[in-house]
Formats: C-alpha cells, structure tokens, sequence
C-alpha cells in the first residue's frame, strides 16, 4: 500500500470513510471487490465486501443505491483516512 511505513501488513479504516465510486473510477486508494452482504440501516447501507483483502471488509455508505449479494463495486477511501499498524511478526 502506499505510503505504507515498512513492517505495515494491516491497514485499518472506519467503515463511514468509504466512497462508493463508478466503475471507470481509477487512481490512488481506488479498490474493488465484491458484495458478499448487504443491510439497509434507514440513513446508510453496510456492506461485507469481499476479494479486498485476505478477509472481507466492512463499509459503510450514504449512496442511494441497491446493493445486492454478488454485485462488484469499486470504492475510495482517501490515504489520510487509512490507520497503518504493524502485525508484531518478527522477520
């Protein structure tokens, strides 16, 4: 990831600091994967998403939409946003 200070393996965010971008979106902290979940909350939708990372990762969006189980989203979360921590294995 960059930016990433080295020995950084996990990169955490809250969930609210997605963007949900089109699919031609390209460029720094643009990612994909695919809906594994979806929950409407009333004023939000939270999705498990998974092929992000080794587990499926939980957002969160305002996005008027429809998301159902199967669907590929493209997303944003801005670099400053991103908390990077060490996972403590030695090399």
């Amino acid at each position: 990831m960059p930016g990433a200070p080295p020995g950084a393996t996990i990169v955490s965010f809250r969930p609210e600091d997605v963007e949900i971008v089109d699919a031609a979106a390209s460029g720094d902290g643009v990612l994909s994967g695919t809906v594994a979940g979806a929950s409407f909350l009333g004023d939000r939708s939270r999705l498990l998403v998974e092929g992000v990372a080794s587990a499926p990762v939980v957002l969160e969006t305002d996005t008027r939409r429809e998301f159902n189980p199967g669907d590929r989203i493209r997303f944003r979360i801005a670099q400053e946003r991103l908390l990077m921590l060490d996972d403590g294995a030695k090399t």
